[in-house]
Protein backbone atom coordinates (compact mmCIF):
# COMPACT_ATOMS: atom_id res chain seq x y z
CA UNK A 1 0.00 0.00 0.00
CA UNK A 2 1.11 3.30 -1.02
CA UNK A 3 1.61 5.42 1.99
CA UNK A 4 1.98 8.88 0.15
CA UNK A 5 -1.97 8.08 -0.46
CA UNK A 6 -3.66 5.73 1.72
CA UNK A 7 -2.28 5.14 5.98
CA UNK A 8 -3.64 2.48 7.81
CA UNK A 9 -6.92 2.75 10.32
CA UNK A 10 -5.27 1.33 13.52
CA UNK A 11 -7.69 0.16 16.44
CA UNK A 12 -6.77 -1.27 20.20
CA UNK A 13 -3.18 -2.32 17.77
CA UNK A 14 -4.99 -3.85 15.08
CA UNK A 15 -5.20 -2.36 11.62
CA UNK A 16 -8.64 -2.06 10.43
CA UNK A 17 -8.65 -1.30 6.24
CA UNK A 18 -6.86 2.03 5.31
CA UNK A 19 -7.98 5.55 4.73
CA UNK A 20 -7.05 7.61 2.25
CA UNK A 21 -4.33 10.77 2.82
CA UNK A 22 -5.22 13.98 1.69
CA UNK A 23 -3.34 13.66 -1.20
CA UNK A 24 -4.37 10.39 -1.81
CA UNK A 25 -8.39 11.86 -2.14
CA UNK A 26 -6.91 14.66 -4.86
CA UNK A 27 -5.31 11.94 -7.05
CA UNK A 28 -7.60 8.71 -6.68
CA UNK A 29 -10.34 9.65 -9.03
CA UNK A 30 -11.30 12.64 -11.90
CA UNK A 31 -12.93 15.55 -10.77
CA UNK A 32 -15.29 17.80 -12.40
CA UNK A 33 -17.40 21.29 -11.22
CA UNK A 34 -19.97 20.09 -8.76
CA UNK A 35 -23.56 20.41 -11.10
CA UNK A 36 -24.99 23.40 -9.00
CA UNK A 37 -22.10 25.59 -10.35
CA UNK A 38 -22.19 23.95 -14.27
CA UNK A 39 -23.98 27.82 -15.39
CA UNK A 40 -20.93 29.39 -13.22
CA UNK A 41 -19.73 30.63 -9.89
CA UNK A 42 -21.32 33.84 -7.81
CA UNK A 43 -18.39 36.20 -6.91
CA UNK A 44 -18.65 38.15 -3.33
CA UNK A 45 -17.41 41.72 -3.68
CA UNK A 46 -15.39 42.86 -0.60
CA UNK A 47 -14.63 46.62 -0.49
CA UNK A 48 -12.08 47.97 1.85
CA UNK A 49 -12.57 44.78 4.25
CA UNK A 50 -16.61 45.46 4.18
CA UNK A 51 -18.10 42.37 2.79
CA UNK A 52 -20.69 43.77 0.85
CA UNK A 53 -23.94 41.98 -1.00
CA UNK A 54 -22.82 42.75 -4.66
CA UNK A 55 -22.95 39.29 -6.35
CA UNK A 56 -21.96 38.96 -10.00
CA UNK A 57 -21.96 35.62 -11.92
CA UNK A 58 -18.82 34.41 -13.14
CA UNK A 59 -20.09 31.90 -16.21
CA UNK A 60 -18.36 29.07 -17.11
CA UNK A 61 -17.26 28.39 -21.02
CA UNK A 62 -18.74 25.43 -23.18
CA UNK A 63 -15.58 23.49 -22.20
CA UNK A 64 -15.33 24.34 -18.71
CA UNK A 65 -19.04 22.58 -18.51
CA UNK A 66 -17.75 19.67 -19.92
CA UNK A 67 -14.33 19.28 -18.18
CA UNK A 68 -12.99 15.95 -16.31
CA UNK A 69 -9.82 16.60 -14.95
CA UNK A 70 -7.35 13.72 -13.48
CA UNK A 71 -4.43 15.18 -10.74
CA UNK A 72 -1.44 12.92 -11.39
CA UNK A 73 1.33 12.17 -9.04
CA UNK A 74 4.63 14.57 -9.44
CA UNK A 75 2.39 17.47 -10.08
CA UNK A 76 1.38 15.65 -13.43
CA UNK A 77 -2.55 16.17 -14.78
CA UNK A 78 -4.27 14.83 -17.42
CA UNK A 79 -7.71 16.21 -18.42
CA UNK A 80 -10.29 15.43 -21.13
CA UNK A 81 -14.00 16.71 -22.17
CA UNK A 82 -16.95 14.82 -21.54
CA UNK A 83 -18.24 15.71 -25.53
CA UNK A 84 -15.28 13.49 -26.74
CA UNK A 85 -16.08 9.88 -25.07
CA UNK A 86 -15.76 7.48 -28.48
CA UNK A 87 -18.49 5.12 -27.55
CA UNK A 88 -22.26 5.97 -25.68
CA UNK A 89 -22.38 2.56 -24.42
CA UNK A 90 -19.62 3.73 -22.42
CA UNK A 91 -22.24 6.06 -20.46
CA UNK A 92 -23.88 2.70 -19.75
CA UNK A 93 -21.67 1.58 -17.51
CA UNK A 94 -22.09 1.75 -13.82
CA UNK A 95 -19.79 2.44 -11.36
CA UNK A 96 -22.25 3.48 -8.70
CA UNK A 97 -23.29 1.43 -6.12
CA UNK A 98 -27.38 1.52 -6.46
CA UNK A 99 -27.95 0.10 -3.01
CA UNK A 100 -25.71 3.43 -2.01
CA UNK A 101 -25.48 6.28 -4.54
CA UNK A 102 -23.44 8.13 -2.13
CA UNK A 103 -20.84 5.54 -2.32
CA UNK A 104 -17.84 6.07 -4.77
CA UNK A 105 -15.41 3.16 -4.17
CA UNK A 106 -17.15 1.25 -7.63
CA UNK A 107 -15.99 3.69 -9.60
CA UNK A 108 -12.27 3.99 -7.68
CA UNK A 109 -12.09 -0.01 -8.20
CA UNK A 110 -13.26 0.46 -11.89
CA UNK A 111 -10.80 3.57 -13.13
CA UNK A 112 -8.04 0.77 -11.83
CA UNK A 113 -9.11 -1.41 -14.82
CA UNK A 114 -8.79 0.66 -17.62
CA UNK A 115 -7.21 3.76 -20.24
CA UNK A 116 -9.33 6.58 -20.73
CA UNK A 117 -7.41 6.58 -23.05
CA UNK A 118 -9.40 3.93 -25.21
CA UNK A 119 -12.73 5.26 -24.82
CA UNK A 120 -11.74 9.44 -25.49
CA UNK A 121 -10.70 10.62 -28.43
CA UNK A 122 -8.28 13.70 -26.98
CA UNK A 123 -6.91 13.32 -24.02
CA UNK A 124 -5.03 16.06 -22.65
CA UNK A 125 -1.67 15.81 -20.62
CA UNK A 126 -0.23 19.45 -20.77
CA UNK A 127 -0.40 21.66 -17.62
CA UNK A 128 0.52 21.00 -13.89
CA UNK A 129 -0.59 21.23 -10.33
CA UNK A 130 0.44 21.62 -6.94
CA UNK A 131 -1.20 21.60 -2.92
CA UNK A 132 0.05 22.34 0.36
CA UNK A 133 -1.10 20.61 2.97
CA UNK A 134 -0.25 23.00 5.96
CA UNK A 135 -2.00 26.25 4.17
CA UNK A 136 -4.50 24.58 2.17
CA UNK A 137 -3.72 25.92 -1.20
CA UNK A 138 -4.01 24.23 -4.30
CA UNK A 139 -3.06 25.27 -7.64
CA UNK A 140 -4.12 23.83 -11.37
CA UNK A 141 -2.92 24.99 -14.50
CA UNK A 142 -4.60 23.40 -17.50
CA UNK A 143 -1.75 23.72 -20.09
CA UNK A 144 -3.46 24.11 -23.60
CA UNK A 145 -4.30 27.88 -24.31
CA UNK A 146 -7.08 26.68 -26.89
CA UNK A 147 -9.04 24.99 -24.42
CA UNK A 148 -9.88 28.43 -22.97
CA UNK A 149 -10.19 26.74 -19.50
CA UNK A 150 -9.44 29.26 -16.16
CA UNK A 151 -6.55 28.27 -14.03
CA UNK A 152 -7.90 26.86 -10.49
CA UNK A 153 -5.77 28.61 -7.80
CA UNK A 154 -7.41 29.01 -3.94
CA UNK A 155 -7.67 27.32 -1.05
CA UNK A 156 -9.66 24.04 0.09
CA UNK A 157 -12.30 24.51 2.50
CA UNK A 158 -13.57 21.24 1.88
CA UNK A 159 -11.50 17.92 1.07
CA UNK A 160 -13.03 14.28 1.40
CA UNK A 161 -13.61 11.92 -1.16
CA UNK A 162 -16.81 13.14 -2.88
CA UNK A 163 -16.42 16.73 -2.42
CA UNK A 164 -13.77 19.60 -2.77
CA UNK A 165 -14.57 22.81 -1.85
CA UNK A 166 -12.36 25.76 -2.95
CA UNK A 167 -12.56 29.14 -2.49
CA UNK A 168 -10.56 31.72 -4.70
CA UNK A 169 -10.13 35.27 -4.13
CA UNK A 170 -8.63 38.19 -6.13
CA UNK A 171 -7.14 41.71 -5.15
CA UNK A 172 -7.54 44.42 -7.04
CA UNK A 173 -7.91 48.21 -7.26
CA UNK A 174 -11.19 49.78 -8.61
CA UNK A 175 -11.63 53.53 -9.18
CA UNK A 176 -14.31 54.93 -7.31
CA UNK A 177 -15.02 58.90 -7.61
CA UNK A 178 -11.91 59.55 -8.13
CA UNK A 179 -10.74 57.82 -5.40
CA UNK A 180 -8.28 54.25 -5.78
CA UNK A 181 -10.05 51.40 -3.31
CA UNK A 182 -9.13 48.10 -3.08
CA UNK A 183 -10.93 45.37 -3.99
CA UNK A 184 -11.28 41.81 -3.18
CA UNK A 185 -13.28 39.07 -4.87
CA UNK A 186 -13.92 36.07 -2.84
CA UNK A 187 -15.59 33.18 -4.89
CA UNK A 188 -16.39 29.22 -3.83
CA UNK A 189 -17.16 26.19 -5.90
CA UNK A 190 -17.51 22.93 -5.44
CA UNK A 191 -15.66 19.72 -7.51
CA UNK A 192 -17.03 16.34 -7.34
CA UNK A 193 -15.36 12.93 -8.49
CA UNK A 194 -16.24 12.04 -12.48
CA UNK A 195 -18.11 8.53 -11.90
CA UNK A 196 -18.83 8.55 -16.04
CA UNK A 197 -22.74 9.16 -15.81
CA UNK A 198 -23.35 11.45 -18.80
CA UNK A 199 -25.74 14.26 -19.04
Amino acid sequence: MDETTHIPVVENGLTHGYTLTKFGILVNSPWEYSSEFRNGVYVLRDLNNKETSDYELVTFTNNEKELVFQLLKKGKLKYWLKKDYLDSSFSKLRFQNESKPNDISGAIEELKNFKIENHVSKVYNSGHWKANFIDSTISIEFGDAKLGLKPIKGKYKVLTPDLIEIEETDFFEEKNNEKKEMVKKKKRFSLAPHTFRFH
